[in-house]
């Protein structure tokens, strides 16, 4: 599960504002060749000609920043959670607790899932996990995929219930 967001969200900007540059990009944008126009929640203003040609110049590549700090380009990197390589082997007990079935899989040193190390816990059931300290599972709910839980192996962790 590749997450990625966009650079007003990695430098903590809020996504109105994001918007909001945006969509003032894309008003500057189409000022040199829509000026005065009124599209009822948008109205072209009128520049002066000097500044109808700077806009046709800086206008597309204005646009063209702003998009590209808008849309989720970025990987999350070193915040997303994966497995650390670590030798002290340990078992951990997954115990369903819940109505669902849970979906649990294991994050390799890259934040990816690995299919292969994965399982299905169904209610009231519990899984015995060789794995190893510092290692990272995703607990999801199998049916819709909604995600519940990340846990990290922690020696003496034992047991784990899912609500």
């Amino acid at each position: 599960m590749s997450t990625r967001q966009n650079i007003y969200s990695r430098l903590g900007i809020p996504g109105t504002i994001g918007v909001t540059v945006t969509l003032l990009a894309l008003v500057l944008s189409l000022a040199p060749y829509m000026a005065d126009k009124d599209f009822g929640f948008l109205r072209v203003p009128d520049f002066s000609e000097g500044t109808k040609h700077g806009l046709k110049l800086f206008g597309p590549i204005l646009l063209a920043a702003s998009l590209v700090l808008f849309f989720p380009i970025l990987e999350t990197g070193a915040g997303s959670p994966r497995s650390a390589g670590t030798d002290t082997p340990m078992g951990v007990v997954f115990r369903n607790s819940s109505r669902r079935y849970l979906y649990i899989v294991w994050l390799k040193f890259d934040g990816k899932e690995d299919p292969e190390h994965s399982f299905t816990v169904p209610p009231g059931a519990d899984q015995n996990v060789a794995t190893y300290v510092a290692h990272t599972w995703n607990v999801s709910d199998a049916n819709t995929g909604e995600a519940l839980r990340t846990v990290v192996a922690k020696e003496g962790m034992g047991t784990v219930v899912i609500h």
